[in-house]
């Protein structure tokens, strides 16, 4: 209940790297799944179509190349936020934080 802080998560890149936040909507679910599945490469699903990303150098040219493969520019969106690390220690989540950020897990 009330206000949490989100805390910060381990950094998959450099600690250094750009921080973003990429959401989407995309129509057709084959191309869905192929952009989610290539953004959790990338950073931490935090709703089902936001990932918090904290990329190395090439890596939003990468995810753009990539994605615009996947997307239909008539029918679906894809935005990516830039974030500073100030902004980034004051988010603030309400009620269930789908992401632990602070925690990765791997399924193989």
């Amino acid at each position: 209940p009330g206000l949490s802080q989100v805390t910060e998560r381990p950094d998959k890149h450099d600690a250094t790297g750009m921080a973003v936040v990429i959401s989407y909507d995309v129509a057709h679910d084959r191309s869905r799944a192929k952009l989610a599945a290539l953004l959790q490469h990338f950073g931490v699903r935090i709703e089902k179509s936001v990932f918090d990303c904290r990329l190395g150098d090439g890596d939003l040219a990468d995810i753009l190349a990539r994605a615009s493969t996947l997307i239909d520019p008539d029918t679906d969106t894809l935005h990516v936020f830039p974030t500073c690390n100030r902004c980034r220690e004051g988010r603030r989540a309400l009620g269930q934080d789908r992401a632990q950020l602070d925690e990765w897990y791997w399924v193989i």
